[in-house]
This record gives structure tokens, sequence and C-alpha cells, in this order.
């Protein structure tokens, strides 16, 4: 995914991020990811045309 901003699992430490978990997820898990990407983008783009972002 690019241009998007999502939260993802991951160590933090004193410094800040230490280390991004990778996780194995299933198709199915990842269809309904890329739902919510889509519909995230739809909501974005709606803002932005009422110029509230």
């Amino acid at each position: 995914m690019k241009d998007i901003t999502i939260g993802v699992p991951c160590i933090i430490g004193k410094k800040g991020i230490e280390k991004i978990l990778e996780l194995n997820i299933s198709d199915e898990e990842r269809a309904k990811l890329h739902e919510s990407e889509a519909a995230v983008r739809k909501t974005t783009a709606i803002l932005k045309d009422l110029n509230v972002l």
C-alpha cells in the first residue's frame, strides 16, 4: 500500500520503533485489509472534495 497511513504491530522502545512485526495473514484477511484501504481512500477523496482536508 502506498500513500495511506495504517497502524501496524511493532515493538516500541525508549528510542521509538525498534522493530515492525510482519504478520502472516490469510487471503480473506488480506482481502478485508484491501477493502478497508479502499474505504479510507474513498472517505479521504470525499473530504478533499469538500475542502475539509
